[in-house]
């Protein structure tokens, strides 16, 4: 079960990205940081800010 806003969020991205057909290696490159930050990110081992949040909802729609 998904408590914590952090890991709804996570689960949210990551249903977003499987959704898009894109892979996280587009985002990383948008987002001006590595592949393994948006994997921390996606799977809610790092913070996910909304700037983030607005340039992933942009990526992948």
């Amino acid at each position: 079960m998904l408590r914590r806003p952090g890991q709804r969020l996570a689960c949210a991205l990551t249903r977003m990205r499987e959704g898009s057909g894109r892979r996280q290696r587009e985002l990383a490159a948008q987002m001006g940081v590595h592949e393994s930050y948006v994997s921390r990110m996606l799977s809610d081992q790092r913070e996910v800010s909304w700037r983030h949040v607005n340039v992933i909802c942009d990526v992948w729609g």
